[in-house]
């Protein structure tokens, strides 16, 4: 555990029943913060309680974590709400792990979250990879079938759904074995690769499979477009959610199952 996450445990510690909660809404607003900075906050937090004669709370931790930051327009908190929501719909359906929680950001420097665990190691084969895909190119599918238009927040940095979405489909081709007109054999592909002339065969495959598992995300969303929207609504007036709340929220899968704890 790094030293900024153990500080967030470490002073949360002995919070009420909604821990757990409270600690996933904090690593939120926390994003990018060192260590340093978050002791610096909660003794400004703490000075602030002494202050006014009563235990810290999270409404300190809170206030001073805003103070600081620009906040989002609603625009984008919208956009981000029903991003967020695409991901976990279509994780949900596609039976894509067990989701733990749901988070939207507050301010410009944070980012949202679907957050799942895998209950039992999951059959690498083609179709659960290409599942991972359209549960990858959800969130900009919902940006797309809801508002119309994508942000660029879906691609951007080396971490973004995009980024980790084109990584697969390249494995998948490359090094996986599961390619359907290369030869078998393993080969690690390199991004500055993939620019080159010699690759264009190799890049149009990566973009297929891209396109197709985005129609997928795409045909789920228009499907469950009411809890798409329900989920982004709630996540507005909540920021994160989890457990019961969020089940209740998620439509009901072929089989019954749930991929809520």
């Amino acid at each position: 555990m790094n030293e900024a996450a153990a500080l967030r445990e470490r002073y949360l510690a002995n919070a009420a029943a909604t821990a757990e909660t409270l600690l996933r809404r904090l690593a939120l607003k926390t994003a990018g913060l060192s260590g340093a900075d978050i002791e610096r906050l909660v003794r400004e937090a703490r000075a602030m309680a002494r202050r006014e004669q009563r235990p810290l709370s999270w409404t300190d931790l809170e206030r001073l974590l805003e103070a600081g930051r620009p906040k989002i327009t609603d625009g984008l908190r919208r956009r981000a709400a029903i991003h967020e929501a695409g991901h976990a719909i279509v994780g949900h359906l596609l039976g894509i792990g067990c989701i733990r929680s749901v988070g939207i950001a507050v301010t410009s420097n944070e980012a949202g979250h679907v957050r799942s665990e895998e209950t039992a190691a999951d059959e690498q084969v083609e179709p659960r990879l290409m599942a991972r895909l359209a549960v990858l190119l959800a969130g900009r599918a919902a940006e797309r079938v809801i508002l119309g238009t994508v942000s660029a927040g879906a691609g951007g940095d080396h971490d973004s759904d995009l980024a980790q979405a084109t990584k697969l489909a390249a494995d998948i081709e490359t090094v996986l074995g599961l390619a359907r007109t290369r030869p078998l054999l393993h080969r690690r592909i390199e991004p500055f690769m993939l620019l080159g002339g010699q690759e264009k065969g190799l890049v149009r495959r990566i973009d297929r499979r891209l396109r197709r598992a985005e129609r997928q995300a795409s045909r789920i969303v228009r499907e469950h477009r009411d809890a798409v929207i329900d989920l982004a609504v709630r996540l507005l007036e909540a920021e994160v959610l989890e457990g019961e709340e969020l089940h209740r929220l998620l439509p009901q899968r072929e089989g019954g199952g749930s991929s809520v704890p």
